[in-house]
């Protein structure tokens, strides 16, 4: 399974997901430079993306197979690393964090450190309420309007409803992709 995001005949399978993730990530390219981290990266394919634009890239995650497996496929000039992003990240310019927060029970620790460890901004994307019923591993529904609320005091500077290309294929709630920078920088 770890390997199905770099396999093309995966990618065929199930196209609608793989231009989604892509499309989350191809948005927050638009956006970052410097060092740049993905927290919650999974198998690297994201972080591949970011290092496109990136002078540095570190992606980490809790899962073991998911870093395993992009240190094998991603780009090399990555680290990758298994850390616990909900206690421990490094200060850098950007931080990507994509369908994360959702899963952090803890989440207001969670945005603190994504607050407080980004120098430029923060790239962020949820789902979009309701997510609690069909979805074991979610602590709670977000709205954009907790987004902005989590951010306030810094600018907006970019905000998309990622559902709209999609409503056809996905059988489950929208996104939510929002780019939140600092002020004065």
């Amino acid at each position: 399974m770890a390997h199905n995001w770099w396999d093309p005949k995966k990618k065929q399978e199930n196209p609608h997901l793989w231009r989604l993730l892509v499309q989350r990530y191809a948005l927050a390219s638009a956006w970052v430079s410097g060092h740049v981290v993905d927290a919650a990266c999974g198998y690297g394919v994201g972080s591949t993306i970011l290092k496109r634009v990136a002078d540095r890239v570190e992606g980490f995650d809790v899962d073991e197979v998911a870093i395993q497996t992009a240190k094998e496929y991603a780009h090399p000039d990555i680290h990758f690393s298994v850390r616990d992003i909900t206690t421990d990240l490094p200060v850098c310019d950007w931080i990507v964090s994509l369908e994360t927060i959702e899963h952090i029970e803890d989440y207001e620790k969670f945005l603190g450190l994504l607050r407080d460890r980004s120098r430029r901004g923060v790239v962020l994307s949820t789902p979009i309420i309701p997510t609690l019923k069909n979805h074991p591993g979610h602590y709670r529904n977000t709205t954009p309007e907790d987004v902005d609320a989590w951010f306030r005091g810094w600018q907006k500077a970019y905000w998309m409803n990622l559902y709209e290309p999609y409503k056809e294929v996905l059988h489950f709630p929208a996104y939510y992709l929002g780019v939140y920078v600092r002020e004065g920088t």
